[in-house]
């Protein structure tokens, strides 16, 4: 119910949870309503849209690690350079549609949010 109060907040409705991932959750929504921050351009936000959000714990990403069956381990996932890599190749006007654009990126306190395009 929290991660789906963040999601409203930030302008998406109709939000389903996908899978769980090593460091979060996968979920699909409905893109309501335009963010308003510096790192997304307002033109490749478009509005009443499907997307999926990459949800990850803050913690987890900082740590570098995972827990499984109550055991700590490492591991080499990182959504800011996720966030960096899926920015960079959708600027291009000639990406190619195999490609999933980004379309937002924000933060809450105990989590990251990476908004993707729904790629079916």
């Amino acid at each position: 119910q929290k991660l789906k109060a963040v999601l409203f907040a930030a302008g998406y409705s109709d939000m389903n949870k996908i899978a769980d991932t090593l460091q979060g959750q996968i979920w699909r929504a409905r893109n309501i309503n335009t963010p308003n921050t510096p790192d997304t351009p307002t033109e490749s936000i478009v509005t009443d849209t499907d997307c999926v959000i990459k949800i990850t714990s803050r913690q987890l990403h900082k740590d570098k690690c995972i827990i499984i069956d109550n055991q700590i381990h490492s591991i080499n996932e990182d959504i800011l350079n996720e966030r960096k890599i899926i920015s960079y190749l959708s600027s291009f006007t000639d990406c190619p549609s195999s490609i999933i654009k980004y379309k937002h990126f924000f933060k809450s306190n105990t989590n990251y949010y990476l908004v993707m395009e729904n790629g079916g």
